[in-house]
């Protein structure tokens, strides 16, 4: 049976989502918007003083329930990065503001390859701002999207960086609960980078954790049964993900995201007969419905899918990238999408939420 949710968060249809309203079921969700060296460190990530008065506008490069995020041209020395502008209002309407804490939290300490970087934060009466590299090959989702699905060899390199980047996170006792292709960037070599920690948590050591929050297309069974969730979450992630690279969709789809949590949770994957046969068994072994079951991350680093991979060159962004992406200049945003550039919404000051958020 499916629980009541008690105001939880969502992305629907790829999409982010603000959060149901107490006592609704999963049912009345509705869709809102679209869907080198070693650098491994236990140390926080170095941040400077930045203002968005250092820092020229430029085009939107995304945007969220309540937040959007700019390119921006550092005045003085040209340095490009991307600005994630986010309204308090909506922020506090939508009962996120510990989500927020959570992303800041994450980006703060995480130092990692394939976890983008965080230059700083601010906030003013109105909004908060983080301040972080800008990443400018686009969505993993998008290069999926143009060549329907990829090649064997192809998602073994991003699954083989997205296990280096979950075994950091788990490292740092975090599970990041968002996995998808729109949450990877490449960066203009053609690595990933990790974005949006809106829902990752830091568990202490055997702590549990019930929210339901995610991608509906990407929920373990435990997350959507309230059941409690550990880092375990993560590597059903991964097999959702591997299968979208290998197959062209993910292995649970309909319309109505109840009914894809139905599927989850009561039906077994539909394997293409010519899914390459190293590949549907660690996706069958990620996909174990009990978490318990599911194959470890030291297993899946063993796995036949893995064999030739040197663990230690993944971690050293030694790997080949099979796609590269095209960057023309610094401040290239060729490979996102074209956003309509808005007004700011006439929304009041929220002054007093400075006490909300004090370490912006």
């Amino acid at each position: 049976m499916i629980k009541k949710n008690k105001g939880l968060n969502f992305t629907i249809g790829r999409k982010t989502l603000s959060p149901l309203p107490p006592n609704s079921t999963i049912s009345h969700i509705t869709p809102r918007l679209r869907r080198t060296s070693l650098f491994i460190s236990n140390q926080r990530s170095i941040q400077r003083k930045v203002s968005l008065e250092q820092f020229r506008l430029m085009r939107t490069v995304g945007t969220g329930t309540f937040a959007r995020v700019r390119l921006a041209r550092n005045i003085a020395t040209d340095e490009i990065i991307v600005i994630k502008m986010m309204y308090k209002s909506q922020i506090i309407q939508m009962r996120q503001v510990e989500h927020i804490k959570s992303e800041k939290k994450a980006l703060q300490e995480f130092s990692h390859p394939f976890i983008a970087k965080l230059i700083g934060t601010q906030q003013d009466r109105k909004r908060l701002y983080l301040f972080l590299e800008y990443i400018p090959g686009g969505e993993l989702y998008k290069h999926l999207r143009i060549n329907r699905m990829f090649t064997v060899p192809t998602a073994k390199f991003y699954a083989a960086e997205v296990v280096s980047a979950f075994s950091y996170i788990h490292s740092q006792n975090a599970v990041y609960r968002d996995l998808k292709p729109e949450n990877i960037l490449l960066s203009k070599e053609g690595h990933i980078k990790f974005v949006d920690f809106g829902f990752t948590k830091f568990l202490t050591p055997g702590e549990y954790t019930y929210t339901l929050c995610g991608t509906p297309e990407y929920l373990p069974p435990e997350v959507i049964l309230q059941n409690g969730h550990h880092l375990e979450a993560d590597w059903w992630t991964l097999g959702i993900l591997l299968f979208e690279m290998l197959v062209g969709r993910p292995p649970f789809e309909e319309k109505n995201p109840y009914n894809i949590y139905k599927k989850i949770i009561s039906s077994e994957v539909a394997y293409p007969e010519n899914l390459d046969e190293a590949a549907h068994d660690l996706i069958s072994k990620l996909l174990m419905k009990d978490p318990k079951k599911r194959i470890s991350e030291e297993a899946i680093k063993r796995h036949a899918f893995f064999r030739g991979i040197n663990w230690r060159d993944v971690d050293l962004q030694c790997l080949n990238p099979p796609i590269v992406p095209i960057i023309r200049a610094p401040d290239d945003s060729s490979n996102f999408d074209k956003y309509k550039e808005e007004e700011d919404p006439d929304i009041a000051d929220q002054i007093a939420a400075f006490d909300m958020f004090p370490d912006f």
